[in-house]
């Protein structure tokens, strides 16, 4: 199995940048803004909600125990969206 990236639970990265969408201030920050319209754009919603619902089940708690193999997990020198 390969991996791309250290996401264990993508769901609870993205919540918090979308909640922080829905703060006026916040949403003028370009990193906060680029991400929610990515993140329309990518899921195809409509709105935070929407997109909140959307990325709920991306996780792998329910099935990590079930995971037998060994796991090549690959992550970039110069990732700065998730941080370590």
């Amino acid at each position: 199995m390969v991996a791309f990236d250290t996401l264990f639970d993508f769901s609870e990265p993205a919540a918090r940048l979308l909640q922080a969408a829905r703060n006026p201030v916040a949403a003028k920050n370009p990193d906060i803004s680029w991400a929610y319209h990515n993140a329309l754009w990518t899921m195809g919603t409509k709105d935070i909600d929407e997109t909140l619902s959307v990325f709920a089940p991306l996780t792998l708690a329910p099935v990590a125990d079930r995971i037998r193999q060994d796991v090549l997990i690959l992550a970039g020198t110069e990732e700065v969206t998730i941080a370590r």
